[in-house]
């Protein structure tokens, strides 16, 4: 579900992956990850393993992990506020008004 979810929202404002890793003190990992193609989009689908497999130690796969969630969450949350904010939809707005038509009908013949 977190990768699904987060193909539709970017991480806007974080920089490159260098930059997120220096703000989380791991900048001595941004070498590894770049090597292997590993971007913020491709955060949220590493696993235990992929980060073993990149060099990260054991520490320092809890300070990811627990980063990546907290972006996971702003990224939710920033979502549901854009849902909040969006107008209606006119079916959901106001239900459409029912008027019977009548027409005179004429007499001659």
């Amino acid at each position: 579900m977190r990768a699904h979810f987060l193909q539709h929202v970017p991480f806007e404002g974080l920089g490159n992956i260098q930059q997120w890793l220096d703000s989380l003190g791991l900048a001595e990992y941004a070498e590894e990850f770049e090597k292997n193609a590993v971007d913020l989009r491709v955060l949220p689908s590493l696993s235990e393993d992929d980060l073993k497999e990149l060099g990260v130690k054991l520490g320092h796969r809890r300070i990811l992990q627990k980063a990546i969630a907290a972006m996971e969450d702003q990224s939710l949350a920033s979502v549901q506020s854009l849902k909040e904010e969006a107008p209606p939809t006119p079916a959901e707005d106001v239900e459409a008004e029912r008027r019977q038509l009548w027409t005179p009908r004429s007499n001659s013949a």
